[in-house]
């Protein structure tokens, strides 16, 4: 789960929604 979890917020951050500093 947590490698799924990580993908999605690999994609958020290059979409430039999310920035790893956010987690």
């Amino acid at each position: 789960m947590e490698e799924l979890d990580r993908q999605i917020v690999d994609l958020l951050v290059k979409d430039g929604r999310m920035s790893y500093t956010d987690l």
